[in-house]
C-alpha cells in the first residue's frame, strides 16, 4: 500500500462517525438476504449462505479495526497503552539519541501497526482491546 494510499486509509477511519452503524446496517441486509433465500429457489443457495457468512466476518472485522483505531489515536492514554503492550513492539530497542526522533513519528508508526494487525486473528484482537482499552470480550 502506497503513503497516499495508507492516509487515504486512515483518513477514512478518523472521519467516520458511523462504524457501529455501518455494521448493524450490513448486519441488517445479510439477515435481510438470508430470510429472502429462504423464500426462494435460488440454484446455488449453499454457496451463497458461505458468501454471506465469509461477509459477515469481514463486517464484524472492520468494526472491530475501525473502533479500536479511531478510539486509540482519539486519546493519548491510549496511545500510551498502545505502546507499552503491543506485543510487536516489545522486542525493539530505543536508543537515548534516538528518542525525540521516534517521539515526532510515534502516531504514524502507532496507526500503521493498528492497522497492520490481521483482525481475523481474534485472539491478538482481544489482547489488544484489553491491554489498551481494558475492554473485555465475553467467553462465548
Amino acid at each position: 500500500m502506497s503513503n497516499d494510499e495508507n492516509y487515504s486509509s486512515i483518513e477514512a477511519i478518523l472521519n467516520s462517525k458511523g462504524a457501529y452503524s455501518n455494521f448493524h446496517e450490513n448486519r441488517r441486509k445479510i439477515i435481510e438476504i438470508i430470510n429472502d433465500l429462504d423464500n426462494s429457489q435460488v440454484f446455488n443457495k449453499e454457496y451463497l449462505i458461505n458468501m454471506l457468512y465469509a461477509n459477515t466476518i469481514t463486517i464484524l472485522e472492520s468494526y472491530l479495526s475501525d473502533t479500536f483505531i479511531q478510539t486509540v489515536l482519539s486519546n493519548d492514554v491510549y496511545i500510551r497503552n498502545f505502546v507499552e503492550t503491543f506485543h510487536d513492539y516489545k522486542k525493539e530497542t530505543l536508543k537515548m539519541t534516538d528518542i525525540y526522533i521516534n517521539y515526532e513519528s510515534l502516531s504514524v508508526k502507532v496507526t500503521k501497526s493498528m492497522m497492520d494487525v490481521i483482525y481475523h486473528n481474534i485472539d491478538k484482537v482481544k489482547g489488544m482491546y484489553n491491554d489498551t482499552l481494558a475492554v473485555s470480550f465475553p467467553r462465548i
